[in-house]
């Protein structure tokens, strides 16, 4: 079980997937992250993006403090039913939400139009090879907005390269665990 940190739902505790092939990010390592984004970003009534989805953690996350709206990228599908799950058993209204089985690549490729997200979160499996794929689409993907905020989970001292129309302004370690903060600039 993983616990959310803060916000309306803070203190409540949400499933992990099953299974040896998920990694679900440590609590001290979310609550790092949302350290970083709230003294950049006010989430009340924001859009957010959340690739790699896993238990949904970092978009519910994001729901408990604010944002209006959490799209959850998952391609595993008993996974994408977790985090169903999880969201209807904190009784999370399903017009907050939007859970989508599938890849992240191919998602952002075939966008349907919609309310522009202004942070977004990348924690992919770390030998899956998607970082570059995903983070040169998320630089020039329209639904991303101008000075969005790109939270990018990965390997310590394994961090990948950052696409033209992503800047790096701040990056923490946690243990194994390295936390890029990117701005869109494009």
């Amino acid at each position: 079980m993983l616990r959310i940190v803060a916000g309306a739902l803070g203190g409540r505790r949400i499933k992990a997937p099953p299974g040896r092939g998920t990694r679900p990010t440590a609590e001290r390592v979310r609550e790092g992250v949302f350290s970083m984004l709230t003294h950049r970003l006010d989430f009340d009534g924001l859009c957010v993006l959340d690739l790699f989805a896993g238990s949904g953690a970092y978009g519910i996350e994001a729901l408990s403090r604010g944002a209006r709206h959490a799209t959850f990228v998952e391609s595993h599908r008993r996974t994408a039913q977790g985090i169903r799950d999880n969201l209807r058993a904190l009784a999370l209204p399903a017009a907050r939400w939007t859970v989508i089985d599938g890849s992240a690549e191919r998602y952002l490729d075939k966008l349907p139009p919609g309310e522009p997200w202004r942070a977004i979160f990348v924690d992919p499996p770390y030998a899956a090879g998607a970082y570059d794929r995903v983070l040169r689409a998320l630089a020039v993907c329209p639904r991303v907005a101008p000075q969005a905020l790109v939270v990018v989970e990965c390997p310590a001292g394994d961090p990948p390269a950052l696409p033209a129309g992503l800047e790096q302004i701040q990056a923490n370690r946690y243990g194994d665990t390295q936390v890029i903060l990117c701005r869109k600039t494009l």
